[in-house]
């Protein structure tokens, strides 16, 4: 060694608590020396393993061996000193470091790939209180599995409030899209109160494997249970019979097929004998008992609330049987939680329906609401098919009875806002029928604009919602200038009276692809991506190509034509998933 190296290594220090005695390499970091055991290296990295076992030159000694061939590291002291202390715990398997040592311990196991460590980093991570955007972040920059994030990606699709500007910065473009795309299928249209919140009939697996799904990851895998996830799984055991003390009382608690505890609803009683016999014979029992069982599967509660006030239409007349009176009452709240493709079009008057001609518009739009929040009610997979068939069958006369309707809110509006996620909405606005809805909605929207303040927010959200969808399928190029005049003060100020709220996240979305915001640029482009995915990308299961990737025409399903596929084979593995959603287009 030459008397600069010397004086050199003067000037380091030996660290104080991990340059050991027994210890068989040599470490650097900052200014600072450490001698540990090769042991712990060779055995936890795959990065050290390799570079430590490299053989040394002949005559030299092998690196690490000396404090003079130490291994340079480019992290600092402090850090280095933090890994260290997983392998000499004194107290073993009990540590009192805090979120900011274990965030430390994660960089360096994920970037020298300690698998063990950063597992162990992780389970600590979990026992931490961090705030659920700092945690996902966390995560991402140091590629944590999936299964930690979808409880965390869970919390912030189930809550009421949307992401707002410095949430979305911090999580980036790719997660604020998975995000919004998520909370846009869990609700298929604009929920109570404008604010958003996650539906009754869905629950933490709901969300789980939405996210699940969009991230490619499977269910089965991910571990939904732990502290990070914000919220805890009910426990649906067997509930014991109770007495109500007179005869036919018991309520028993029985688990249905998906695993969930529901209540059997007592033997229906009648006032009198007459009534019982009429209603025996309207309704076979197995379809009276199935009656029963739908509401109380549903959100009782809202569907009662909700239909009271279309029921009231329906009161006995003095005048009539009161068996009669009950079988039209029945029939009545049977074709309201009845919710399908047919009476969706029948309600919102595309198709003729005898019994009840002469509806309002504002009638109509309070029944197809009404079903629609029933519908929202139920599982996911129930709710797709409904959706897409509606959009498959009926696109073009709806599309026809929007345009002759008038105002910026009513019945057609809805149902298009509703099925606007399918791939059949997608493609026919790309047909000449389609291609004028958004320049129509925001020619209405801007008329509007001036009553528009002074609605719900539920309402001031659905318009963002519809609008922003059309303009990022469709552009802004059709938009009159004048329209935009109007529209673009009108929405920042909606943004901020509605702070937190859908009607707000809607705002920023139509207020950021009005003026072509390059910061929102991004987002609005993996939207598109995300909306036109089913048309652009294979539906083989994992399978990534895209009609450019594979240089020719991907194979469009000849029922539907809303799916592509790269050959036979994918086609025929996706028909399973497929098939619930695939219909004939009528366009």
């Amino acid at each position: 060694m030459s008397q600069d190296d010397d004086q050199a290594f003067k000037q380091l220090q030996r660290n104080t608590q991990y340059y050991l005695n027994g210890g068989d390499i040599h470490f650097l970091a900052e200014n600072e020396l450490f001698r540990v055991h090769r042991y712990f290296f060779e055995r936890e990295s795959r990065k050290f393993r390799d570079q430590i076992a490299l053989p040394p030159s002949p005559g030299k000694p092998r690196q690490g061996d000396t404090e003079s061939t130490a291994i340079v590291l480019e992290v600092t002291a402090e850090g280095f000193q933090r890994l260290l202390g997983v392998f000499y715990n004194p107290k073993y398997s009990v540590y009192d470091w805090d979120a900011h040592d274990w965030s430390s311990i994660l960089e360096l196991a994920e970037r020298w790939e300690f698998g063990e460590v950063k597992n162990l980093a992780i389970r600590e991570l979990e026992k931490q209180t961090i705030p659920v955007i700092d945690r996902i972040v966390l995560y991402q920059k140091f590629e944590v599995d999936n299964a930690f994030l979808v409880p965390l990606y869970a919390i912030l699709c189930s809550r009421p409030e949307a992401l707002d500007r410095d949430e979305s910065k911090a999580l980036g473009m790719e997660t604020t899209v998975l995000i919004f795309q998520t909370r846009e299928r869990l609700r298929a249209q604009p929920s109570d109160g404008g604010r958003s919140p996650l539906p009754p009939g869905l629950d933490s697996d709901d969300v789980h494997r939405t996210i699940a799904s969009l991230l490619g990851t499977s269910t089965s895998t991910a571990s939904f249970s732990t502290g990070a996830s914000g919220s805890d799984k009910q426990d649906n055991t067997n509930g014991s019979n109770s007495e109500n003390g007179g005869e036919g009382s018991k309520n028993t608690f029985n688990k249905n097929s998906n695993g969930r505890t529901g209540r059997q609803h007592p033997p229906a009683r009648y006032c009198s004998r007459s009534c019982e016999e009429t209603i025996t014979e309207a309704k076979a029992p197995s379809e009276f008992a199935i009656g029963w069982i739908r509401l109380w599967r549903l959100d009782l509660f809202y569907v009662l609330s909700s239909i009271s006030r279309y029921l009231t239409a329906f009161a006995r007349p003095l005048n009539a049987r009161p068996d009669q009176y009950f079988v039209t009452l029945i029939n009545k709240m049977d074709s309201i939680l009845n919710v399908s493709a047919t009476s969706l079009a029948t309600l919102a008057g595309l198709i003729d329906d005898n019994q009840d001609d002469g509806r309002t518009d504002a009638e109509r739009i309070q029944l197809v609401r009404m079903q629609l929040g029933i519908l929202q009610r139920k599982p996911r997979q129930e709710q797709m098919p409904i959706h897409h068939e509606f959009a498959a069958k009926y696109l073009p006369v709806l599309t026809e009875k929007y345009k002759a309707s008038t105002g910026v809110l009513n019945s057609p509006e809805t149902l298009l806002n509703t099925v606007s996620y399918t791939p059949y909405f997608v493609r026919f606005a790309r047909t000449p029928e389609g291609r004028v809805l958004a320049a129509l909605q925001a020619k209405r929207t801007a008329e509007a604009a001036s009553t528009i303040g002074s609605m719900t927010a539920d309402e001031v959200g659905e318009i963002g919602q519809f609008l922003s969808t059309l303009l990022v399928l469709q552009g802004i190029a059709d938009i009159d200038d004048s329209d935009k005049a109007i529209l673009i003060p009108k929405f920042k100020q909606w943004e901020r009276d509605f702070s937190g709220r859908l009607a707000s996240e809607t705002s920023s979305r139509c207020l950021a692809l009005l003026t072509d915001d390059r910061g929102m640029r991004p987002m609005m482009q993996g939207m598109k991506m995300m909306l036109e995915g089913c048309l652009s990308k294979c539906g083989g299961p994992n399978c990534q190509r895209t009609q450019q990737s594979s240089g020719s025409d991907l194979m469009q399903c000849a029922r539907c034509k809303s799916a592509v596929y790269c050959g036979a084979e994918h086609q025929r593995k996706a028909w399973p998933g497929h098939k619930a959603l695939c219909f004939p287009a009528q366009f």
